[in-house]
């Protein structure tokens, strides 16, 4: 590590020159759009529900299996989770590897959540499924569960012709399959490229591959990309279009390792990615960003870190990353954070190049000081925004469960965590109007809701990242993903490098130089609440209007417990 923390300040410099962040702003617009910033959907870099009043949406669970077995691979649920003051019609089609779709349609009411059990419409080694919403304020995640662990990730909210997936790995132990999902009549063709240590391979299998119209193609590279700990692909499609999920299996007979993990690739390349879930260093737990560089142009790579408790910005990581290539780079095993302390990351690429970047998680679950285990690969948020939905806040089968809101800005944010089920939502005890300090992040824990079909909703009055955790017990598996946000509240604000000033030349070594300010230190709340077992304050029954509540929102306190009709309750549907 360098003389770092002895011989420099760490400044982070956000607004210097309002022409300078506009213009870097457009740029930012422009090189993941190839367009004008004036017709560019935010809602196209990532799983986006709908705005209030919209006439509808549809989803993409590309990966899962629907054998109905215990020994299931990576048996699919699908959770829809509506939050509008209305009911949303659905329509859930389940297109298998092989056979026919099956469709069926039911209700989802208002301030409810469902969950689809897809072995119960077909039984299939692999199925995707489409869900259609008639409105808008509606997500869709889904849950795998199988004999190596549970993943869960948001389904894609639209279709592409391009599809990145940073990280993965072929090792022995391990398969990797890229779930390709055509839910349009007409075929489809795709080409395949990876980027491994020894450079780019390009098979001759996956080159020209055709993917049948409404059908799923699973691609299990595992024993054509052989025995590499580290796999980025790039799926390119030369006709129609298809969405791509990343599923990732270690079986632990090839080493430490064992997990399920689940992540929808990525659409376009950004500038910067957010991720709220950094680990503590602890024995047995390895933990990266794997940054990929689909560009023809070198990036120069920033990974900030933010400690979660006070939002500090500590040492960066940097890195170059060439053209076509991938940097993975091992974050928070040195001494940068106190032991025991959480963080937050911001990959930031500073000469503007768009990358992309994902988070990989590999834990022992043993060993002193180890307290996850399982294997995750998830993908980042190129976004922050105001109103996140968190369709899988709470599992049945799961036995812990956490939300987690980072604030990688310059300025305090004030949000709201509402729980909802059956009709209401309720408002976390203790946690109306909680204030994050810049850089900070919190931490809630819902595990005594996890009986409950309960989805989450976080609203701020700023720019936040949210993002979720499952665990599990049987096996002993971690899941996390990136929650969804809500379409016209996202914010593209870039997000400032970190700048190293040396301060060896000045006299006494205490000044900054003319027009630079160290920022306030955060002095925010603790990072942790835990709400009694089932506690919810204040509800709300129908959102007038489509309107968004806002922190400030008046609400009166409601048991949660108190007997009613249950709209959310599992669906379980007979084929046939």
């Amino acid at each position: 590590m360098r003389a770092w923390r002895s011989t420099t300040l760490l400044v982070i410099v956000a607004l210097i020159v309002a022409g300078v962040v506009l213009e870097r702003n457009d740029e930012w617009r422009s090189s993941r759009a190839g367009s004008s910033a004036d017709v560019f959907s935010l809602a196209k870099l990532m799983p986006t529900a709908a705005r209030p009043g919209a006439a509808g949406s549809v989803w993409f669970c590309a990966a899962g299996t629907a054998t109905g077995r215990a020994d299931g691979m990576a048996e699919q649920t699908v959770v829809i989770f509506n939050v509008s003051g209305e009911t949303v019609e659905a329509k859930i089609t389940v297109f298998p590897d092989q056979g026919d779709p099956v469709t069926r349609a039911f209700e989802v009411a208002a301030l409810s959540r469902r969950d689809v059990v897809i072995s119960e419409l077909v039984t299939a080694e692999h199925a995707a499924a489409l869900v259609e919403l008639s409105g808008g304020e509606a997500a869709v995640e889904h849950v795998l569960r199988g004999p190596n662990g549970a993943a869960a990730a948001a389904c894609s909210s639209t279709s592409s012709n391009r599809w990145y997936v940073p990280a993965g790995s072929t090792t022995p132990g391990s398969r990797e399959i890229l779930a390709i999902f055509n839910p349009f009549p007409k075929d489809a063709s795709v080409d395949i490229a990876f980027e491994t240590a020894d450079g780019r391979r390009r098979p001759d299998r996956y080159t020209n591959l055709l993917v049948r119209g409404s059908a799923v193609t699973p691609v299990d590279i595992t024993d054509v990309v052989t025995v590499r700990d580290q796999v980025a692909a790039l799926v390119t499609v030369g006709s129609g279009r298809v969405v791509v999920d990343h599923l990732q299996i270690f079986d632990g007979s090839g080493g430490e390792f064992r997990g399920l993990s689940v992540s929808p690739a990525a659409t376009t390349a950004s500038p910067q990615w957010f991720f709220a879930d950094g680990q503590p260093a602890a024995n047995g737990l390895a933990q990266s960003i794997v940054v990929l560089n689909p560009s023809d142009q070198n990036a120069e790579v920033e990974v900030q870190v933010r400690e979660a408790t006070s939002g500090r910005a500590v040492e960066p990581y940097d890195a170059g990353v060439r053209s076509g290539q991938y940097k993975e780079m091992s974050v928070l095993a040195d001494e940068r954070l106190p032991r025991g302390e959480s963080a937050s990351f911001v990959v930031l690429s500073t000469n503007q190049t768009p990358v992309v970047a994902a988070q990989v998680l590999k834990a022992k679950g043993s060993g002193e000081g180890a307290a996850l285990a399982g294997v995750e690969y998830t993908m980042g948020s190129p976004l922050l925004a105001r109103r996140w939905l968190v369709p899988a806040g709470a599992f049945p089968e799961a036995t812990g469960a956490d939300v987690l809101i980072a604030n990688p800005t310059d300025q305090e944010i004030v949000v709201t965590v509402n729980a909802i089920r059956r009709g209401r939502s309720g408002r976390f005890q203790g946690f109306e109007e909680r204030s994050i300090a810049p850089g900070a992040r919190v931490s809630v824990d819902v595990s005594a809701l996890r009986d409950e079909q309960v989805g989450i909703e976080v609203v701020a009055d700023g720019p936040v990242l949210v993002q979720h955790r499952l665990q599990f017990a049987a096996p002993i598996e971690v899941a996390t993903a990136i929650a969804v946000p809500v379409d016209g509240t996202q914010v593209d604000t870039p997000i400032a490098p970190l700048i190293e000033i040396d301060l060896g030349g000045v006299p006494g070594g205490t000044e900054l130089p003319p027009g630079i300010e160290l920022p306030v230190p955060g002095t925010g709340p603790g990072t942790s609440l835990t709400p009694a077992p089932g506690t919810i304050v204040g509800e709300r029954t129908g959102l007038p209007d489509g309107t968004v509540p806002g922190p400030s929102t008046p609400r009166s306190e409601v048991s949660p417990t108190q007997p009613g009709p249950d709209p959310g309750a599992p669906t379980s549907v007979v084929p046939g």
